[in-house]
């Protein structure tokens, strides 16, 4: 809408001001012209807008009394044309504007600005323009996008999913009206009311017959009710219906009015508190989860959180607070989760994790690392990833004894760990049995800058022991407790036991 507005509300304006400084102007009392055109192309010194082979028809009438009355009809219905990221193929989704207005002066006044935009967009536009001292005001912005799905991927999705990979991840069905009143860019103030109806898509996320209400307030007092309903929603595993969030708009603010709960399949999701201010944009909310149960063809976990606060910005995600993941019989807490660069393709995650009481046998069933038995318990510190890679991290886990619980371990799994602390396994008599018992197993890995390491927790007589056996069996020892290696050199060890 901006870049529509502005073209009605800056640059026509401009080039009408500029023909008032001809001569041929001073002479004039009445002009009509009708001319169609074809193959016309031009491209801005700076090649960031232009267009090519362009085609269509303009009418202009011109009435010059005590003011100058202005009459102008443009279509373009062939061509292509381009502005920054944004192309446009006429003769796929041709473009017509209709400017009514009358100039007085140094003020511009248009009545009345339409664009129909391929038949699916079309734009209103009220207002008053001035040029000295430069100014634009709106009265009245009315857009009506009939197809949300074209407009979305013309104006969004294909000039910006190189910058933002995760918008081709994004779908959005249906109509949207919004109407502005009183308006103003620069500085942004104003009054807009918004509606949407359809289906969105989002990574993991899909919200079916989709109803918004959104009042909005910049810049100005003011203070009405919206809302947000959602027939269904689909979440991973999850599906709820009939969401309702009643939203108060005030200036600058969207504010929750009540607490909601919504009942999942499997699990509840409580939302007590939300706010959004949007100059600057900043998103608070507080909610709590209970019981959200997922399950693949591997393994099954839930989730619970109380009162679990967190702030979203443009480009920043932070929570406050501790989530629970109940899993291989025990618990996993993720706290101090922050996400960073949202808008980029490599965000940067940081969190620290605790976990206690975890089944190994359970875990193993699902690696490649080797079969083991027991309990174990640890954390993951300062953990920081980068795409998708660990690029800091303070690891410890520890072996936890339990009653009915057999500490075992297999070969293949001493043999890994070997290869994680010294890149090579354990050279063992051929009469071993492929399963023993162990004592202990504590290991702590630091990454920083990098730069990785790895100890044992048990230290006896000088001797480091990541793993220590029981009645027989096989210690795993730290021979060089203090080596520093790559981090590139450690992930070439683990490609080393993934190959095993």
């Amino acid at each position: 809408m901006h870049h529509k507005s502005y073209f009605l509300g800056i640059v026509f304006p401009f080039i009408i001001f500029q023909f008032l400084q001809t001569p041929f102007y001073k002479t004039l009392s009445e002009l009509h012209l009708t001319q169609k055109f074809n193959g016309i192309s031009y491209f801005s010194p700076d090649g960031n807008w232009g267009g090519e082979k362009l085609g269509g028809q303009f009418n202009l009438e011109l009435k010059k009394r005590k003011n100058l009355n202005i009459n102008l009809q443009l279509s373009v219905q062939t061509g292509q044309f381009l502005f920054d990221k944004w192309f446009f193929d006429w003769q796929k989704t041709p473009i017509s504007f209709q400017i009514q207005g009358t100039l007085t002066n140094n003020t511009f006044i248009l009545k009345n600005g339409y664009i129909d935009f391929a038949s699916y967009l079309n734009l209103l536009i009220q207002g008053k323009t001035n040029l000295e001292p430069p100014s634009v005001h709106f009265k009245k912005i009315i857009l009506d996008i009939k197809d949300a799905a074209q407009a979305f991927s013309i104006f969004i999705k294909q000039p910006l999913n190189t910058i933002y990979p995760v918008i081709d991840k994004i779908d959005v069905e249906g109509k949207m009206h919004l109407e502005a009143d009183d308006f103003c860019f620069s500085p942004l103030g104003g009054q807009i009311q918004s509606c949407f109806t359809g289906n969105i898509t989002l990574p993991h996320l899909k919200l079916k017959d989709t109803i918004v209400s959104l009042p909005l307030f910049y810049n100005v007092s003011g203070e009405k009710q919206g809302f947000l309903k959602i027939n269904k929603i689909l979440f991973l595993q999850q599906e709820v219906e009939n969401v309702n969030l009643p939203l108060l708009a005030k200036k600058n603010l969207l504010i929750l009015m009540q607490p909601v709960h919504i009942s999942l399949s499997k699990g509840h999701i409580f939302i007590h508190a939300l706010k959004v201010n949007f100059l600057p944009f900043l998103l608070k909310g507080n909610l709590s989860l209970e019981g959200l149960n997922f399950k693949n063809s591997s393994f099954s976990f839930h989730i619970h959180a109380d009162k679990f606060n967190f702030t979203l910005t443009p480009n920043i995600f932070k929570a406050e607070g501790e989530i629970a993941i109940y899993i291989w019989d025990g618990k996993v807490i993720i706290k101090n989760l922050e996400i960073y660069n949202l808008s980029s393709p490599f965000p940067k995650i940081k969190a620290d994790i605790l976990f206690e009481d975890i089944d190994l046998a359970q875990v193993s069933e699902y690696s490649a690392f080797g079969e083991m038995s027991g309990v174990v318990k640890g954390y993951i510190k300062n953990l920081v990833i980068v795409n998708g890679q660990p690029e800091a991290f303070d690891l410890l886990i520890e072996s936890v004894k339990k009653k009915n619980k057999k500490q075992m371990i297999t070969l293949t799994a001493i043999n890994n760990i070997s290869i994680l602390a010294q890149g090579a396994p354990i050279s063992v008599s051929w009469f071993l049995p492929k399963k023993f018992p162990y004592r202990k197993i504590g290991i702590k890995c630091t990454l920083k800058n990098d730069q990785f390491a790895i100890h044992g927790l048990m230290k006896q007589n000088g001797i480091e022991y990541l793993v220590k056996r029981g009645l027989f069996g096989i210690n795993v020892v730290n021979r060089s407790p203090g080596q520093v290696v790559a981090f590139k050199d450690m992930l070439e060890r683990f490609k080393k036991i993934s190959r095993r």
